[in-house]
């Protein structure tokens, strides 16, 4: 048990080892309680990855911990790729063998993540979150229901929680009416501020800084209303009940999956099928 609220300094791979409940985690649940189970519980469904994910944790490096992006990756030189892009033979072996244990970025890759720093420091308001006094990838042990919560903070300025967000929106509006609705950012949003007030007490706005991932590189600053935090924290504080349910029943299914279903075919599908 988490007695109080406390910092501690670990890595992102010991961050995501640890036993506590995150909100990633609580999102997994609310989208479904048995893909939170065969995950979380029964460890028995990888979890997933993707070029956008990766893409996003190349951003955050570079931006947020440059040092340890230019330890851990490199850039793969034009002398090892043919003017198509394959990898020569012995040049490709030698790069290897000198950068063995490196992740390897593609020159796309590489211009694409530097084009991304450049536009988070050439917004205004993001070059402020980002430059001002603070802490970066803050972890914080928390608890929230009697459930022992556990939190990595991109950003920790005065006055704000700050995190970074890739995607393919260049508007705010874009943002709004996508992945911070699909995605479920507000309860994010809710989550760390709860993580964050937990830890200090103080009362905090929180701001996504919103990178383009592709041409022309728009970056903006959006700051969620009061409402969307209240809807967030109900949100994930009804999760940690509901998880704690499931655990003591052991039914995990959807509430989809507790009934049977009758639907009538639609009209267009029954005369297509009609001889």
């Amino acid at each position: 048990m988490i007695a109080q609220a406390e910092s501690i300094d670990i890595s992102a791979d010991e961050y995501h080892q640890r036993g506590e409940l995150s909100c990633s985690m609580l999102k997994v649940f609310m989208e479904s309680p048995k893909s939170y189970f065969r995950r979380f519980v029964a460890k028995v469904a990888p979890s997933c990855d993707s070029p956008s994910k990766r893409l996003g944790r190349l951003v955050h490096s570079a931006i947020l911990e440059p040092k340890t992006l230019e330890r851990d990756c490199v850039r793969a030189p034009d002398s090892a790729l043919s003017n198509s892009g394959q990898r020569r033979g012995k040049q490709w072996d030698a790069f290897l063998q000198e950068n063995e244990g490196k992740q390897i970025l593609s020159p796309g890759e590489y211009d694409q993540v530097e084009a991304m720093f450049e536009a988070a420091y050439s917004n205004i308001d993001a070059k402020k979150l980002l430059l001002s006094k603070g802490e970066v990838e803050k972890t914080i042990l928390w608890q929230a229901q009697g459930a022992n919560l556990r939190s990595r903070l991109d950003r920790l300025p005065p006055r704000y929680v700050a995190d970074i967000k890739t995607g393919n929106f260049s508007t705010d509006s874009q943002f709004a009416n996508g992945p911070y609705t699909s995605l479920r950012y507000y309860v994010q949003a809710a989550f760390y501020l709860d993580a964050a007030m937990s830890l200090d007490g103080e009362l905090r706005q929180f701001a996504f800084i919103c990178i383009q991932s592709g041409e022309p590189y728009h970056c903006f600053v959006h700051c969620p209303l009061d409402e969307d935090i209240q809807q967030g924290r109900d949100e994930y504080l009804a999760a940690i009940e509901m998880i704690r349910e499931c655990e003591k029943s052991g039914d995990w299914r959807h509430d989809t999956e507790k009934q049977v279903s009758r639907r009538k075919m639609a009209e267009w599908n029954r005369q297509k099928n009609s001889f």
